[in-house]
């Protein structure tokens, strides 16, 4: 539901999926909750930003399930970890609770979230190892 209007909002939507792509039940919840908040974040910058690139990427790699969602940002991060920090926002007070709740999630889940900015890109790539059945 996130997605449904984000065209008409100027922002240019990429959804890819690579090959059949399965994460084991267990996970399911808390992928949820971290594709809501990754998405969230997203949108809302891409919102201030009045427009720009939502690129979104599933993907198996060898014995792991790829996440890849990057999108447009005003410019570059000095330091990635502040970001993270419960509590931290660049937006105004009351917030900076999703990205360190997303890094709860991704430590409990023993997922592996990696994050850049770049280019005016901000990019998340979540890894799920899987498991042997």
């Amino acid at each position: 539901t996130k997605l449904l209007n984000v065209q008409e909002n100027g922002i240019e939507l990429n959804v890819t999926v690579i090959g059949e792509i399965e994460v084991e039940n267990r996970y399911s919840l808390a992928l949820v909750r971290g594709l809501g908040i990754i998405l969230d974040n997203a949108l809302e910058e891409l919102e201030t930003l009045n427009g720009g690139k939502l690129n979104i990427l599933f993907t198996k790699e060898e014995e792991e399930v790829v996440i890849i969602i990057s999108n447009s940002c005003s410019g570059t991060v000095e330091n990635i970890r502040t970001l993270k920090t419960k509590g931290f926002s660049s937006k105004g007070m009351n917030r900076g609770l999703g990205l360190s709740n997303l890094q709860e999630i991704i430590n409990e889940n023993d997922f592996v979230l990696e994050t850049s900015v770049k280019n005016n890109l901000f990019t998340q790539i979540i890894r799920i190892q899987e498991r042997m059945k």
